[in-house]
């Protein structure tokens, strides 16, 4: 994958069961993605969207009207093209793992090619991945509409479902501790170990590697952005 990229991904074209998972796992991020932007009414939204301006304004400025009407038009776009980033989410995600996976069993000697990692970590995502996908869009229809601030936890599998008043960092580490992301690093864990005969300790300890540093990325993106709305809220000094 890291020297010579075109020969992996065109050996990648040669295994059709690989490239079935990856297409199904992209249309499940795509109905992911649908099914959360449209759970909110978009009316809601607007008038959320609004309100968090407001409160981090200077000393509480009215949104006027055009930027409002940027605001809904904006939630629109947003809903047109969030199966599409969906998706391409859903495609890049196993791909990147893959490659952070086949980085980390090199340092520690393991030989493994790309497209074995891949079909692994592939594999070990659907169930999770597709099972969440089906259960949000269900979810998502059945509470129309949801209110803003549940959006993004409408199957409450995570510890931040269920910590009333968390928000910021400790939300998005509370976030990270989720049920079906538990079940894809066991089934991760148990595909490395068959697949690349390593001890079910390594695997695990490699999986949780990529799980550690996107937690990290979360927490620290979580902090900045509370750190710049606490900043907002200050006014100038």
């Amino acid at each position: 994958m890291f020297v010579a990229p075109g020969e992996t991904l065109a050996g990648l074209g040669r295994s059709p069961a690989v490239a079935l998972v990856l297409t199904a796992t992209a249309l499940c991020g795509g109905l992911r993605a649908y099914a959360v932007s449209r759970a909110v009414d978009l009316d809601h939204a607007v008038e959320a969207a609004i309100t968090e301006v407001e409160s981090v304004g200077a000393r509480g400025e009215q949104v006027p009207a055009s930027a409002a009407r940027g605001m809904r038009q904006g939630l629109r776009l947003t809903r047109l093209f969030a199966p599409v980033l969906g998706a391409l989410g859903g495609l890049v995600a196993p791909l990147a793992a893959s490659a952070w996976f086949l980085l980390v069993f090199g340092i520690l000697g393991v030989q493994g090619g790309y497209r074995t990692i891949l079909a692994t970590v592939a594999h070990a995502a659907w169930p999770a991945v597709s099972a969440g996908s089906v259960l949000t869009a269900v979810v998502a229809w059945l509470s129309f509409p949801v209110p803003v601030d549940r959006a993004e936890t409408l199957l409450r599998t995570n510890a931040a479902a269920w910590v009333p008043g968390v928000d910021g960092s400790a939300a998005a580490l509370l976030a990270r501790l989720d049920l079906f992301l538990a079940w894809e690093v066991a089934l991760t864990t148990l595909g490395f170990a068959a697949v690349l005969a390593v001890s079910r300790r390594r695997a695990l300890l490699v999986t949780l590697s990529l799980w550690v540093l996107v937690t990290l990325l979360a927490v620290g993106a979580a902090a900045a952005g509370q750190w710049v709305r606490v900043g907002f809220s200050a006014g100038p000094s």
